[in-house]
């Protein structure tokens, strides 16, 4: 609550008369009662220091007079921000509003204008004092605020994957992550390679002969009884030829192996590998079936005269035929002498008691001496011919 004013003995009134002696000549009439002053009397109560209201006061253009600097000292100092703030709000109300009178009989108080805080008047003190040379001050290529790093002028910022050293983690995790995926690719790719491409079997290892020398059939005019021709399917004269669902250059060792028996036992040079193979497009046993392929050697051998006896898969017998003068020809398995089902033609027996063959699949492999088990342990199905 304002207090009221006290009545002041020193100033003279209208009918009372000035004592000289009483009055105090260092008194002074007090100033018009502003805003400004209000304030700085609000401030003194509540223990402003002397310096900072004197700073107040020359921003203000009001000088500081030594009363009131002397009642600044003597007030009880609030050091506490939130007291001191808590202590301004009630003693300044808001500035629209206006206070109660103490009682019924007191005028009504004009309406107080809050000024700024006191840290707002510092720094505008501090900026009316100080601007000039802050102004005339260089200012510097860059200064920290605040505890982070501010540029003089923007700059762009760099990617972040580009402030990571080569020798940081993330980086040595990144590139394991690169090898380990290409590596996974590559593993991929040799498990696709490996299961599209036919895996071979043993027997297949076995009896696999690399194709250096070329397939070249004998000429058709050296052909002659008692010799048994060599002829290969992917021959150029009926290779191309259908042969079922395939070529005879793919599929056609039954037909080219009856041949060369028909060629042996005839001396006919006029029959082709073409002509057994037409007669076994018109019996529909043009495949590489069991069934097809065995009615093409006994069926097909009795339509062009020849008469096919079926023997036991034993050393014995193929001697015994062979030494009769039979040409003997073997039905191999699949991934033996070929990746499917296949026919080779025994021609003899050697001094060394190996077994020598025409493989219509292989001229390296009709170059080769084979043993009995050898010939024997691949074969399904073993058939002799005579003439009938």
């Amino acid at each position: 609550m304002p207090t009221r004013r006290r009545k002041n003995t020193a100033h003279p009134s209208p009918g009372r008369p000035v004592d000289a002696a009483s009055a105090h000549p260092t008194r002074r009439k007090p100033a018009r009662r502003t805003a400004q002053g209000v304030t700085f009397r609000r401030r003194v109560r509540l223990g402003a220091d002397e310096g900072e209201a004197k700073t107040i006061l020359e921003v203000m253009g009001a000088p500081a007079a030594d009363g009131q600097a002397e009642q600044a000292e003597a007030a009880p100092v609030v050091e506490d921000a939130a007291a001191l703030a808590a202590a301004t709000c009630e003693a300044s109300p808001d500035a629209q509003g206006v206070a109660e009178p103490a009682s019924p009989t007191e005028a009504p108080r004009r309406p107080r204008v809050s000024l700024p805080s006191p840290r707002a008047l510092r720094e505008r003190a501090r900026a009316l004092l100080l601007g000039p040379a802050l102004a005339a001050r260089p200012r510097p290529a860059a200064c920290a605020a605040e505890g982070f790093y501010v540029p003089a002028h923007p700059v762009a910022s760099p990617h972040p994957s580009t402030l990571v050293e080569p020798g940081a983690p993330e980086s040595r995790l990144h590139w394991a992550f690169v090898v380990g995926l290409a590596g996974l690719l590559c593993m991929a790719a040799v498990c696709a390679f490996t299961w599209l491409m036919p895996a071979q079997s043993a027997d297949a290892q076995e009896y696999f002969v690399p194709g250096i020398v070329e397939n070249v059939s004998m000429p058709q005019s050296s052909w002659s009884r008692g010799t048994v021709p060599a002829v290969y399917q992917d021959d150029e004269r009926w290779g191309q030829a259908p042969y079922g669902v395939t070529t005879l250059g793919e599929s056609g060792a039954a037909p080219c192996a009856l041949c060369m028996v028909y060629v042996d036992l005839t001396g006919d040079a006029s029959q082709t590998p073409l002509d057994f193979a037409g007669w076994a497009e018109t019996a529909r046993v043009a495949s590489v079936s069991m069934d097809d392929v065995g009615a093409l050697l006994t069926d097909g051998a009795a339509a062009c005269g020849l008469s096919a006896q079926a023997l036991d898969a034993e050393p014995l017998a193929l001697r015994h035929a062979l030494g009769n003068g039979q040409p003997v020809v073997v039905v191999t398995r699949a991934d033996t002498f070929d990746d499917h089902l296949s026919c080779v033609v025994l021609t003899g027996i050697n001094e060394h008691s190996r077994l020598t063959l025409v493989d219509p699949t292989s001229a390296e492999r009709t170059a080769q001496t084979w043993s009995f088990d050898e010939v024997l342990d691949a074969a399904t199905a073993v058939y002799a011919y005579t003439r009938a």
